[in-house]
């Protein structure tokens, strides 16, 4: 058996291209870069999640905090965070009525541990309030000016807020020139405080200033049943009162405007014993008989009288007071 010839294979020449040379070439540094790019996406989000889940619960603990104390611990506890700063700011606003000095400091610290809080502008104006509330004017005065030039939203407040300084101290024409500020800055058209500026510039200015007059207190008036003081028992223009009766009772006086009562007479002392009203011995004397008042007078007849019948007897005479009468 005769051999054959062997047939030649065909050799294809292939070569890489440049890329992926490149990657042949830098294979280990790629997938070092692929590792370190999955581990930073699940850093980024396993950090985030857990400044979600802390800010919540410095939330949860600002919402549960009611007095200083708490709100001060909060603001501790969570320092940096955005409830932390919210417990400072709250903190002070509860401290400014009794300790507006405490409450600067307070809002100071604030200031300077959060620089990105969105609370700042609201505690800058603070301040200045608080310094109004413990007296120093001079110092509101340059924390209403610092904030009105920083143009942020409480700028037109703090622009008020001096006018009115100004105005209390008699200076009209600062206070003027101040709520002309805001009626003229196009940054502050839409300001709550424009047309109260406006009302300042349109009437109040204008106005007198109301006269303070000296309060003089009046003594009060004497009750009634004022004490004996040793000198009157009445009081001036009182009527005087009626005398009394020798059994010791007052007469009744009808309450006439004007009518002063007379003394009533006093009777009559009883006439010396005489041979004719003497007393008989071995007789007891009467009493003598009281005088009788006298009666009403009869209701007139409604029908004529009977001259048939005869007259009624005329009553008897009295026997007068102070004799005695017939054994």
């Amino acid at each position: 058996m005769a051999d054959t010839p062997k047939v030649p294979v065909a050799v294809l020449e292939y070569e890489p291209s440049g890329f992926e040379q490149s990657l042949i070439k830098h294979k280990s540094k790629l997938i070092l870069v692929g590792v370190l790019a999955l581990a930073g996406t699940g850093g980024y989000w396993g950090y985030k999640l857990w400044k979600e889940a802390t800010n919540k619960s410095a939330a949860v603990d600002f919402v549960r905090a009611d007095s200083v104390p708490d709100l001060k611990a909060v603001a501790e506890k969570h320092s940096g965070k955005p409830a932390g700063g919210n417990a400072l700011v709250l903190a002070a606003e509860k401290l400014s009525a009794e300790r507006p000095g405490e409450a600067i400091d307070l809002l100071k610290s604030f200031l300077d541990k959060y620089p990105d809080h969105p609370l700042r502008d609201l505690a800058s104006f603070r301040i200045a309030e608080y310094y109004v509330l413990s007296g120093d004017t001079g110092s509101a005065e340059k924390e209403y000016e610092a904030v009105s030039k920083a143009g942020t939203a409480f700028s037109s407040f703090a622009l008020l807020r001096l006018g009115d300084m100004k105005w209390a101290a008699g200076d009209t024409a600062k206070a003027q020139e101040l709520y002309d500020t805001i009626l003229k800055s196009p940054a502050m058209i839409a300001s709550p405080v424009r047309p109260i500026a406006k009302e300042r510039v349109d009437k109040d200015l204008k106005a007198k200033p109301p006269v303070l007059v000296e309060y003089k207190e009046e003594p009060p008036a004497t009750p009634p049943g004022k004490p004996f003081d040793g000198i009157s028992l009445t009081e001036p223009g009182d009527a005087p009162a009626p005398p009394p009766t020798p059994e010791g009772r007052l007469l009744p006086y009808p309450s006439v405007p004007g009518f002063v009562p007379e003394t009533p007479p006093t009777p009559a002392p009883s006439p010396a014993p005489t041979p004719d009203n003497a007393p008989t011995p071995g007789k007891a004397n009467a009493a003598p008989a009281p005088i009788e008042p006298p009666k009403p007078a009869a209701p007139p007849a409604s029908a004529p009288a009977d001259s048939s019948k005869p007259a009624a007897p005329a009553p008897a005479e009295t026997t007068p007071a102070g004799k005695n009468a017939p054994p």
